[in-house]
């Protein structure tokens, strides 16, 4: 609990912040909404609580119930960007334009 009140707010929030300013990125913490958090330590049953093996649980019930069968939700994955698609037509033929003199140079 002292986490919410110092460590969270004091370091990880604030650089976390930070960084999304210098980038151009869009950071969202929804799990850190209060009333979620309210929600969290006085309503959710101990089977829906997390263990030292058991992360999200809560979170991967509702997917199981609200999300269709075929997603993968036992692992954890990262979004891939599509450069196959966005090197197709003719973004792709003038990216290749612009990057083939530029990697052609450059000695491997």
């Amino acid at each position: 609990m002292a986490d919410f009140h110092s460590y969270l707010p004091d370091d990880i929030l604030v650089n976390v912040d930070r960084a999304s300013m210098l980038a151009p990125l869009e950071i969202r913490a929804p799990f850190l909404d209060h009333r979620i958090i309210e929600f969290a330590f006085r309503r959710v049953p101990d089977v829906f609580r997390a263990t030292l093996r058991k992360r999200k649980v809560l979170v991967r019930h509702l997917g199981q119930r609200l999300l269709p069968a075929e997603l993968d939700l036992s692992r954890k994955q990262g979004f891939s960007i599509p450069l196959g698609a966005w090197f197709k037509g003719h973004w792709g033929a003038r990216m290749s334009e612009i990057l083939h003199p530029v990697f052609s140079s450059l000695v491997w």
